[in-house]
């Protein structure tokens, strides 16, 4: 699979390569501005205006990280995570048509991962398979990712397609191994009026992860979980194994609407998305889906920009709901009958945002750019509990935060100094969780201790370009630091750039 995916790499490679290149320095600098990285309706809308400034672009990069999360990140994600990966990205202009493409491939490490055996933690939650040992996890991700977009007079159609595969296994017995294959494809129309874009989008999904558990010791049985979210699991298909396998299933569907200014105008954004996951037992246990789960997303998001030769200035409000609701079904003893079916857990999320957006232009490059936000998050999950008792959480955030990027060109190199700076303050909390003193009890308290915590994250990038009249490359180190109340955790990234 590697071999095919990097012979892919290089077909995408040579295909942007081809003719005369557009001024490299104009058009790297607005590829990485902040613009475009809080660019919300250019990242799902394929028909939407790609502000492209070149006739072809190519970005390489490559890269490693290492960041200690020890009681920051949830327990089923680990302590630490050691990652390196490579990617390209870029587009080529075909006359009234465009094309682009992206390739990636990463490698991450995650030291002391608990009760979490499989990949896409949060997707899947808390609908999760576990052992009681837990250890280190491996986790290979391979995408693929392409578009098209024809324009017309005044109408504009485009269609993306992405495809992820994704091997995460375990370095301990019990062992697991989990197999991800991820399809997503959008398809847009957009139509010019009143110096807009007003645009409409539908998008599938299908999502498969295949999961095995296994041990290299013979004769070893080891407790596996079927959780259930809040410390509970599904008592009688949980228990001693020797071995385990299953598969989740999920399809998605969703829709949105687009409102984009050519130049300055009000920008406007509503997403909305299904996600059907069914976990299904392996034959064994005669294939029968226990778990259901449903994440319904929606997005609502409005604002204004204004646009000058020296100046970009853009104000958003907007508001996400995240809602998973599961359903939960009992079987009869042979695995035979459908015995009954209720939905005793609900998590739902809401988030509302406000920020504001400024980058000042000189020479129609991007010498400071500004990006504040507040946004205030509402948590409320429960579980029924089915005469295991009822339990419940509510937590409130409001997160502030600051990011700022400056640059000096001289004639043929660059300098920019970016940095990130992010608080979360938690506010109102109530909880009633299982404390039962046993591990997975444990694992929950500790959890609900994380997620009610304050956290302030800060991050140093800078980065040096040097360019020449077809090529520029760039070195880019950045220092991490996390601290909550009692300690303060650490981690660094390196990146080696290439532009075509």
């Amino acid at each position: 699979m590697r071999i095919l995916f990097f012979i892919i790499l290089l077909s995408i490679s040579s295909q942007l390569l081809a003719g005369k290149r557009d001024s490299l320095m104009l058009t790297s600098s607005q590829w990485l501005s902040l613009q475009r990285l809080h660019d919300d309706i250019n990242s799902v809308q394929p028909a939407s205006n790609k502000a492209l400034f070149a006739n072809r672009f190519l970005h390489a990069r490559a890269g490693t990280q290492l960041l200690n999360t020890s009681y920051i990140s949830p327990i089923e994600e680990g302590s630490s995570t050691l990652s390196y990966g490579l990617s390209f990205e870029g587009y080529q202009k075909l006359g009234s048509s465009v094309v682009w493409g992206q390739a990636t491939y990463s490698d991450e490490w995650r030291d002391d991962v608990q009760f979490n055996n499989v990949a896409d933690y949060y997707f899947l939650y808390p609908y999760l398979i576990a052992d009681s040992i837990g250890g280190e996890r491996k986790l290979e991700t391979y995408t693929l990712q392409g578009g098209w977009q024809q324009h017309f007079n005044t109408l504009t159609f485009g269609i993306e397609a992405q495809y992820r595969a994704a091997i995460n296994n375990g370095t301990t017995d019990p062992r697991p191994l989990n197999t991800v294959s991820d399809f997503n494809i959008k398809a847009g129309a957009s139509k010019a009026m009143l110096n807009h874009q007003l645009g409409a989008f539908a998008k599938y999904g299908s999502y498969n992860q295949k999961l095995e558990v296994n041990s290299l010791a013979e004769k070893r049985n080891d407790y596996i979980y079927l959780l259930r979210g809040f410390g509970l699991q599904q008592n009688r298909l949980s228990g001693p194994m020797a071995s385990y396998s299953n598969n989740y299933f999920g399809n998605t569907l969703g829709a949105g609407l687009t409102f984009l200014p050519n130049n300055n105008g009000f920008i406007a954004l509503l997403t909305m998305a299904t996600d059907k996951i069914e976990l299904k037992e392996s034959k064994t246990n005669n294939g029968i889906v226990p778990f259901v789960l449903h994440n319904q997303h929606l997005k609502a998001e409005g604002g204004y920009r204004w646009q000058h030769p020296t100046r970009f200035i853009q104000l958003r409000l907007s508001m996400e709901q995240l809602k998973k609701t599961g359903t939960e079904r009992i079987y009869s003893i042979d695995n035979q009958l459908l015995l009954s079916e209720n939905k005793p857990f609900n998590h739902t999320e809401h988030s509302y945002k406000a920020n504001f957006l400024l980058s000042k232009i000189k020479n129609d490059l991007a010498r400071f750019e500004l990006f504040t936000q507040l946004r205030y998050t509402s948590i409320d999950a429960f579980h029924l509990g089915d005469g295991q008792g009822s339990y419940f959480t509510k937590y409130t955030w409001i997160s502030p935060s600051i990011q700022y990027k400056w640059c000096h060109y001289w004639q043929t190199s660059k300098l920019s100094i970016s940095h990130d700076i992010a608080g979360r303050i938690t506010g109102h909390t109530d909880a009633k969780l299982l404390n039962n003193g046993t591990a997975l009890s444990k694992g929950v308290v500790e959890n609900f201790a994380r997620n009610t915590q304050d956290l302030i994250q800060t991050k140093l990038t800078v980065s040096y370009t040097n360019f020449t009249r077809k090529r520029a490359w760039s070195i880019e180190p950045a220092a991490i630091v996390m601290a909550n109340g009692s300690q303060v955790n650490t981690g660094a990234t390196l990146s080696f750039i290439y532009n075509f």
